[in-house]
């Protein structure tokens, strides 16, 4: 059964507004897929 969950991509720190992308894990593996929104960490 495959996950799905909608996270910031945090990883990048020399920014103010991080990627929102979609998580999705099938058997331990993982996928990123980028939805073309930019949040702070406070939105």
């Amino acid at each position: 059964m495959a996950t799905a969950l909608l996270r910031l991509d945090t990883r990048n720190k020399s920014t103010d507004k991080y990627p929102l992308v979609i998580r999705i894990t099938h058997q331990r593996k993982q996928k990123n897929i980028d939805t073309g929104y930019r949040l702070t960490l406070s939105e």
